[in-house]
This record gives structure tokens, C-alpha cells and sequence, in this order.
């Protein structure tokens, strides 16, 4: 029983860390164009 609640945490968590790194490389295609843009004008 131990055994198996460890592994359920284990699960979940590294399925929120790939979702997270997911979400990141998501956002960084969408928007890496816009920081970009802002970057240059601030300089």
C-alpha cells in the first residue's frame, strides 16, 4: 500500500513538470518573437 501511494505522488508530480516544461517551450515559440520585439525597443 506505502508502495503504492509513493509511486501516485511520484506520477503526478512528474507529469506537472513535463506539462510545466511543456508550457514553457509553448509560450517561448509563441511569444519568443514578441520579447523579442519589446528587447529591441528598449534598448
Amino acid at each position: 500500500m506505502w508502495n503504492n501511494q509513493l509511486n501516485e505522488i511520484h506520477h503526478s508530480t512528474s507529469t506537472s513538470l513535463s506539462k510545466k516544461k511543456h508550457l514553457i517551450e509553448w509560450t517561448e515559440q509563441h511569444y519568443g518573437s514578441l520579447f523579442d520585439t519589446t528587447a529591441c525597443l528598449r534598448r
